[in-house]
């Protein structure tokens, strides 16, 4: 299904509830399935628009186009963040032997915006037991919770 989720248009998007998808950059495929699923229930949009950026090089923290690229990428999540209603965050596969984890950055931003937190996986310090944040073993269950409930009830 290919939407442009980013053009908060018509009366569905006046009134959905904001969410922000997190996670390892190779997953991305997957988030964008679940964004369309989540989407599709005209209660909620995904404003996560890393999922639509394309990397064309590899890596490289001393190429001046990726200097210029991580401030604009770094600025729009922490954006992205902060006009989310709800933010979840896939923190299955994130370890400590991979040193960019961008996704830990954007969890402080929400817990700092005092934001509604879901987290996906194991819990594995101590800013995963802070107040506002609910834990689930899987993405399918915290889909299937979030579709299971009103906009709303967020």
């Amino acid at each position: 299904m290919e939407t442009n989720r980013y053009e908060f248009s018509g009366e569905e998007a006046r009134h959905a509830v904001a969410v922000y998808l997190a996670g390892p950059w190779d997953r991305r495929a997957e988030y964008i399935e679940i964004a369309d699923e989540i989407e599709a229930t005209g209660m909620y949009v995904v404003v996560s628009r890393w999922l639509s950026t394309e990397v064309s090089k590899e890596w490289s923290g001393t190429d001046p186009y990726f200097r210029g690229y991580s401030r604009w990428k770094g600025t729009m999540d922490i954006a992205d963040v902060s006009m989310a209603g709800l933010c979840i965050f896939d923190m299955r596969g994130l370890d400590d032997k991979k040193p960019r984890h961008g996704t830990h950055v954007e969890l402080g931003a929400a817990l700092a915006f005092s934001k509604p937190i879901w987290i996906i996986g194991e819990c594995n310090h101590v800013f995963h037991y802070c107040p506002g944040i609910s834990h689930f073993e899987t993405m399918e269950d915290a889909v299937d919770e979030l579709l299971g409930k009103r906009a709303d009830d967020l």
